[in-house]
């Protein structure tokens, strides 16, 4: 069999083919876990952020168009995730602390 080309994959798993996501999966999965990881400091995060990732992208497969690389795509899909998740990671950090210094 050939290697198919990431949108091709794409295109195959929204007819069903659960083996062409998986595909795309173990394309991607350690080199965002590792980008993950970089943006968030936290190996838990990361793997979470990464899972969290793939799960959007096969509930969005109708509508996904092959506008640009579905690396590109993915990888922007994971930014978010982390970014939003170190923005929420802050706020507890500074509820908790404001918590703290209240009791004190």
């Amino acid at each position: 069999m050939r290697h198919l080309e990431d949108w091709e994959l794409v295109a195959l798993a929204k007819q069903g083919d659960v083996e062409a996501f998986d595909a795309l999966i173990h394309r991607y999965k350690d080199k965002l876990v590792t980008y993950c990881y970089y943006l968030t400091k936290d190996i838990t995060s990361a793997e979470d952020i990464v899972q969290e990732s793939f799960i959007r992208v096969y509930r969005s497969l109708g509508e996904l168009k092959p506008f640009a690389q579905f690396k590109t795509f993915i990888f922007g899909v994971a930014r978010n995730l982390a970014l939003n998740h170190i923005r929420d990671e802050n706020r507890r950090k500074k509820f908790l602390a404001r918590l703290l210094e209240f009791f004190s």
